[in-house]
């Protein structure tokens, strides 16, 4: 069937979007009052910026740690910035982590408009290739979907040259299916189910893989790691549904840690997620 002009039209749009990080303002004074004490407490922990100018530009906040030589990568979510990380940066500091916080392209400090799924995976596997194996991991969102697709899509798509390799990764807020992902955006646009269905087929001739092999439980079993994960999720998150996190954390090797009325964002201000973190993370 030959796709209408309204289906042309509506799929594209949507598939820009679904790569177009929109910075949107605070929408209370309590989230504008978290977001200065977050840029504040950042500034005063001085962290070297370092631009990266490789597949694409992006921007490394590297935080130095005298107490031990262990190394801990972080990633923000999606349309969010290394800033807003903050009080996990803080928790690894203490761990005795030097931390490397990564403002993905189109976020942050990085430059560009646009930012792809691949793109954000190959963010994390140029850090590592770049500075070195790193210890532990901890994503909120988008970034801890980041981190689990570096971990075996090698294994898949000629494009990723290498795994990324760690002790531990923590998972604040994360899709673990890109499946998930699509619905939510295709909802939020009102797309058809045709509609939904062409949105889809464009994410696959992109990321040329199928949307139901992007599932991070399929692809641990079908390639077991050694990797300890914690899944934290609130079960009143309204951007990522708390079943993605019940659905990943069926593995053995994941701990669940669910967040009653816990949201999507204001979770990184939780205090019982920092403390199982802290927990976590400690090696």
């Amino acid at each position: 069937m030959a796709m209408d002009r309204m289906t042309y039209l509506k799929t594209n749009i949507a598939y820009g979007l679904f790569n177009t990080p929109i910075k949107t303002p605070p929408l209370s004074m309590e989230e504008l009052k978290l977001m200065r004490e977050a840029t504040l407490t950042f500034k005063a922990l001085s962290p070297k910026t370092i631009t990266i100018n490789s597949f694409r530009n992006y921007v490394v906040h590297r935080f130095e740690n005298k107490l031990s030589n262990k190394r801990a990568l972080v990633v923000h979510g999606w349309s969010s910035r290394s800033i807003y990380m903050v009080r996990f940066i803080e928790v690894l500091l203490d761990l005795g982590y030097a931390v490397y916080a990564v403002d993905l392209p189109a976020h942050g400090n990085s430059k560009g408009l646009q930012i792809s799924w691949n793109d954000s995976i190959k963010t994390v596997l140029d850090t590592q290739n770049i500075f070195g194996k790193f210890d532990v991991a901890l994503g909120h969102s988008l970034g801890g979907t980041a981190i689990l697709g570096a971990l075996s899509l090698a294994d898949y798509l000629p494009e990723f040259e290498s795994h990324f390799d760690t002790k531990k990764i923590a998972l604040i807020s994360s899709p673990t299916r890109m499946q998930t992902i699509v619905d939510k955006f295709s909802n939020y646009l009102n797309l058809t189910n045709y509609q939904k269905d062409i949105f889809s087929k464009k994410i696959k001739d992109i990321t040329k893989i199928d949307l139901e092999m992007l599932d991070a439980k399929k692809l641990q079993i079908e390639k077991p790691s050694n990797i300890e994960f914690l899944c934290a999720h609130g079960t009143d998150d309204k951007i990522i549904p708390f079943k993605d996190s019940v659905h990943f954390s069926e593995l053995e090797n994941v701990r669940h840690v669910p967040i009653a009325g816990e949201g999507h964002v204001h979770i990184l201000h939780n205090e019982s997620v920092l403390a199982e973190v802290s927990k976590f993370l400690k090696i």
